[in-house]
């Protein structure tokens, strides 16, 4: 199961990978967008039996390339924002906390304790997640609702659930998910509050604040 789980994870970072970079042919040059289209979907089945068939050491060393061109990544975005929002160094350093943080949390608001695999024996329980993502720094209101999801998945599992043991998890996960927007709403709030109306315009423009 747990070698099941890191082949996904693989399957979805190739997959990521390849639509970023289809995304900037794309951006280049309009061309035949179906034609490209066909191939890219003829390379990404090969990419995932590619990596079905990967050795322990080999997906390690995949995911050290991902992981090293994710922070590159990481880095180049950083850099575009200091430069929109005109911030020097030392104040960008100051506000990338914050900015981090609403970062992370408007991700795991998005993936954590979702499932479009459906019923939990199908896919990963709890939700995808951002496999360069620590454990260890993940908000609690993530957790919360990754432990709701997964606790709704196995009822679902069951041959004959009842309907007040589904009708709890679901409001249980409901509720987690409410908590999972009020602490984004909060964390967008307190960066709001260090922001310029320019600056605000600019994180709006990328998605980061509402």
């Amino acid at each position: 199961m747990h070698k099941s789980r890191e082949i996904r994870s693989l399957m979805v970072l190739a997959t990521v990978m390849l639509l970023v970079s289809l995304g900037s042919v794309y951006g280049q040059d309009g061309g035949d967008r179906e034609g490209r289209g066909d191939r890219g979907d003829r390379g990404n089945r090969r990419g995932d039996r590619d990596i079905q068939n990967m050795s322990e050491e080999q997906r390690e060393q995949m995911r050290e390339r991902f992981a090293e061109r994710a922070e590159r990544m990481r880095a180049e975005q950083a850099e575009r924002m200091q430069e929109d929002l005109e911030l020097s160094t030392e104040e960008y350093t100051a506000l990338e906390p914050m900015i981090e943080k609403v970062q992370r949390l408007t991700r795991e608001s998005l993936t954590a304790g979702r499932n479009p695999a459906g019923r939990g024996g199908r896919g990963d329980r709890g939700g995808f997640r951002n496999p360069f993502d620590d454990d260890a720094d993940r908000s609690p209101q993530a957790q919360a609702l990754t432990d709701a999801s997964a606790a709704l998945s196995e009822v679902l599992d069951q041959d004959e659930p009842s309907a007040d043991q589904i009708k709890q998890r679901l409001t249980a996960l409901r509720e987690a998910r409410i908590a999972m927007q009020d602490a984004l709403r909060q964390a967008r709030e307190e960066l709001r509050g260090f922001l310029t109306p320019e600056q605000e315009a600019q994180l709006v423009l990328r998605g980061l604040l509402d």
